[in-house]
């Protein structure tokens, strides 16, 4: 039972530290845009900015993340509770795949949905 626990209670910390990052980043992404057309109408965000925001900015989020869970992990242990790596590694890559595609459709501007 302590076991399901840690895992959920890791898996809700992941899911709510995620929200907020994804919101802190379409915020921030939005506000380049907001200050690119303010300078000039041709002006936007870079391919490289464009890259960076889209896939590698989740690639280091995935590597954060990974750190987070070998931490807890290892203060788990101090407990005698012992976590596996596969669930919570596939969560994650699962997050960051999820994150790679709305960072990529948002920062380059495209709408699947018109």
């Amino acid at each position: 039972m302590k076991r399901w626990l840690s895992y959920l209670f890791y898996f809700v910390t992941t899911i709510a530290v995620t929200y907020v990052f994804q919101l802190v980043i379409l915020f921030y992404i939005s506000g380049m845009r907001f200050t690119a057309a303010d300078r000039s109408p041709t002006v936007d965000i870079d391919i490289g900015a464009k890259i960076m925001f889209s896939i590698g900015i989740p690639v280091f989020y995935f590597i954060g993340l990974i750190i987070f869970f070998f931490f807890y992990r290892s203060v788990l242990e101090l407990f005698k509770i012992e976590l596996k790596n596969m669930l919570p590694i596939c969560f994650n890559t699962f997050i960051t795949l999820c994150l790679i595609v709305l960072f990529t459709r948002f920062a380059f501007d495209f709408s699947f949905f018109h």
